[in-house]
């Protein structure tokens, strides 16, 4: 995980169901989470822990730096990545996961709020959600990492002896 993680509200997840949500007896396949920032940043990763959500769609609502007053759109950034090979077992299903930039079907730039978007298919699950959630923002370009000092004063590794110049 980047050392830029962002600020931001994570909200509880809301469970997406066709039907009377009192009557209908089937429990939901998908859940939405939903997370705001408090201005609009350029993402570069978003990590978590899953807990048995086997698909994840993530979309992005993204700001036109050029036109604000157009409003912000929602796109699509990432499409069915699949968390758990077979969402009826239990592999991946409680894994770290990291998702970069480069993954991401667009530029994840000028965003103002992240949607994630879980299915699991598999009615062995009856709860499924992402932990600890982190959103890290892309570190300036000319921003440098810090060097202990110990790694300045390092010696110099030996130069081996050319032993084809030493005559006998």
């Amino acid at each position: 995980m980047c050392d830029n993680v962002l600020a931001c509200t994570v909200k509880t997840p809301v469970a997406l169901q066709i039907g009377d949500v009192k009557t209908d007896t089937a429990r939901p396949g998908v859940f939405v989470i939903d997370v705001a920032f408090p201005q609009s940043v350029n993402l570069q990763e978003i990590s978590f822990k899953n807990y048995y959500t086997a698909f994840l769609n993530v979309r992005l609502q993204k700001v036109d730096p050029e036109s604000p007053e157009s409003g912000a759109q929602w796109v699509t950034c990432l499409r069915n990545h699949c968390l758990m090979p077979n969402p009826h077992t239990e592999e991946g299903s409680q894994d770290y996961f990291s998702i970069y930039r480069q993954q991401m079907l667009m530029e994840p730039d000028n965003v103002t709020s992240v949607r994630l978007i879980l299915r699991q298919p598999s009615s062995v699950w009856l709860n499924f959600t992402l932990e600890d959630i982190k959103i890290a923002e892309c570190g300036t370009e000319n921003s440098e990492k810090k060097c202990p000092s110990w790694f300045s004063n390092l010696t110099p590794v030996e130069q081996p002896m050319n032993l084809q110049a030493v005559s006998i």
